[in-house]
């Protein structure tokens, strides 16, 4: 895999929305850096090393400074505004508590080991490795810095477009208000009423559905308490969802599907595992794509019972899906 093009995917794809951000500066910055790493091994120049370091520098503050523009509503910025240090972004950043669990640690990582280190210390000098392992460590950093900048991008398109659909606002509450409906068949109907209402294709990407449908939830007629790219942790280990959306005091888990994925049964076990751990009793895998009214379907599996426990898995997809 090559995560460079993947960025490059993912700055194509961000662009499409929105123009203002200067993403390209970015990818360049982690270019350069590589460029310097094999000149290194090449030319047998450790010098080479630290100068990766001060590119791979130069796309960490990047990426936080065009994340914090989005994050603030600021990507139209005055001829004199005063731009913010990129401590004072940092102290943001930490204190952002919508930004991906993951983020934030890549954040920490990076900045302990590499940026701190550098920057109080003009005569620290890197070998190697740490070169190696800070391209790496940014890289796999901006990748998750530029799904986040396109999540939270969608998630404000939908606040937009979500006070302006009054019908499909109705319809919600409708459901919402129909006390013979159980909570997950009720979370079913607001998917499958939004899946008509949105035009989703093959194109729609994980992380901007997951912006733009938790977006539809909190500003539609009646809010719905739900939680983005969530994190449980356990003893053993921790695990992220896609959304855990809270329906009438009961939590379930949806899972997102990218792309033309097609479920496979297999996918099961996964999801049972993450209702298990979480303590939650539903699930739901959302196959957002190719929706016709004609074809939708819901399908609800058979219970599973795990140590005595009832667990419910059901599939929201297409019938060519």
């Amino acid at each position: 895999m090559d995560i460079i093009n993947s960025i490059e995917d993912q700055v194509k794809h961000i662009k499409s929305i929105e123009t203002k951000l200067n993403l390209d500066a970015i990818v360049t910055h982690i270019k350069r850096a590589e460029h310097f790493y094999v000149k290194g091994k090449e030319e047998g120049d450790e010098e080479n090393y630290t100068d990766v370091i001060y590119r791979t520098n130069q796309a960490f503050e990047g990426s936080l400074r065009q994340l914090y523009l989005v994050l603030t509503n600021q990507l139209i910025v005055k001829k004199d505004k005063k731009f913010k240090t990129i401590y004072e972004i940092e102290r943001f950043i930490l204190s952002e508590t919508s930004l991906n669990e993951r983020v934030l640690q890549y954040f920490t990582l990076y900045r302990q080991e590499w940026r701190n280190k550098s920057t109080h210390d003009f005569k620290l000098f890197f070998n190697e490795k740490e070169a190696f392992l800070a391209i790496v460590n940014v890289s796999a950093y901006t990748y998750l810095i530029f799904e986040q900048i396109l999540e939270e991008l969608s998630y404000q398109y939908e606040e937009r477009k979500t006070k302006d659909k009054a019908q499909l606002q109705t319809k919600l509450g409708a459901i919402l208000a129909d006390n013979d409906l159980p909570p997950v068949e009720k979370l079913e109907a607001i998917i499958r009423e939004y899946s008509y209402a949105r035009d989703l294709d093959e194109t729609t990407n994980e992380n901007e559905l997951v912006g733009q449908f938790s977006a539809f939830l909190d500003f539609s007629s009646i809010q719905i308490p739900n939680s983005r790219n969530k994190i449980y942790h356990t003893k053993d280990y921790s695990f992220e969802v896609d959304l855990e959306v809270i329906i009438d005091n009961t939590p379930i888990i949806v899972d997102i599907k990218n792309g033309n994925t097609k479920y496979k049964s297999a996918m099961d076990k996964q999801m049972l595992n993450s209702l298990e751990k979480a303590n939650i009793n539903h699930g739901i895998f959302w196959f957002p794509y190719k929706y016709d009214k004609r074809k939708i379907q819901i399908t609800e599996k058979p219970e599973y019972i795990i140590n005595g426990q009832q667990y419910y898995i059901s599939v929201i997809k297409s019938f060519d899906n």
